[in-house]
C-alpha cells in the first residue's frame, strides 16, 4: 500500500507509526515501512506499506493515519491521515513539482529543456497493453501560466517507481498537470482514468536533505 506525502521522508520509518482502518472498523499495522524503490534524496515521498492491512472485497482497508511519530522535510506527520484508493479503482496523479531543469538529476535531453514537471502517481505505473512510452508522452498537458503545452519527452522511466519527469521546453509557470485516461497501468492491471493535479513550484530541489 503506498502512502505518498507532499513533502519528503527524511528520518528511518517505524512501521508502526501507521494504522490501517478497515471497512469493519478493525485497526492494523504494517509489518514493513520503506520508501523503496523510489528511494534517493530528490524522491522520499511515498512510503510503502507491507503487511496484513485488510482483504479485499470482504474488509478492505478504507483509511490510513500517521498515529506516531515520522519525519518530513520541516514537519512531523503524525496526526495526518487521508482515505484509502479503493483496489479496484485505477492509478491516479498524487502530487507534481515544478523545478528548473539544473536543480535536479535528470535525464531529461539537454538544452532544449528549460524546466521539469515532476508528476508522482498513486503507485507505480506502465504503458496499457497496445501503448507504449509515445503514447504515455501523448496522454500529459501541462497548463501554465503562458497556456497549455505538452512535454516533449519524459524522464525517469523504467525504473519501478511512481515518479515521472515531464520534460517542458518553455519557462513558464506550470499551475496544473492533466492526463488522459486509459493510457497507464497499475501492477494489477487496472487502467488509468482521466487525472489532474495541480503543480507546487518550487526554486530549487535540494539534492541532499540528510
Amino acid at each position: 500500500m503506498p502512502v505518498t506525502f507532499s513533502r519528503r521522508v527524511v528520518g528511518d520509518i517505524d512501521p508502526r507509526a501507521f494504522t490501517v482502518r478497515t471497512r469493519s472498523g478493525a485497526r492494523r499495522h504494517p509489518t514493513c515501512a520503506t520508501t523503496r524503490p523510489a528511494r534517493s534524496p530528490h524522491k522520499n515521498h511515498t512510503v510503502l506499506l507491507i503487511g496484513e492491512l485488510g482483504h479485499e472485497p470482504t474488509d478492505p482497508p478504507v483509511a490510513v493515519e500517521v498515529t506516531g511519530s515520522l519525519a518530513l522535510a520541516g514537519a512531523d506527520a503524525k496526526g495526518l491521515s487521508a482515505p484509502m484508493i479503493p483496489l479496484a479503482d485505477g492509478p491516479t496523479l498524487v502530487l507534481a513539482i515544478g523545478l528548473d531543469r539544473s536543480s535536479i538529476p535528470s535525464d531529461c535531453p539537454a538544452p532544449r529543456t528549460q524546466s521539469i514537471v515532476v508528476v508522482v502517481w498513486a503507485g507505480g505505473v506502465t504503458p496499457a497493453p497496445g501503448a507504449d512510452d509515445d503514447a504515455h508522452l501523448a496522454g500529459y498537458e501541462v497548463v501554465t501560466n503562458a497556456g497549455v503545452v505538452r512535454p516533449f519527452a519524459l524522464g525517469d522511466l523504467h525504473d519501478g517507481d511512481n515518479y515521472v519527469h515531464l520534460c517542458v521546453d518553455t519557462p513558464a509557470r506550470p499551475e496544473r498537470v492533466r492526463f488522459a485516461p486509459g493510457i497507464v497501468v497499475d501492477p494489477r492491471g487496472d487502467r488509468n482514468p482521466a487525472t489532474s493535479v495541480d503543480v507546487n513550484v518550487v526554486p530549487a530541489w535540494p539534492r541532499h536533505d540528510r
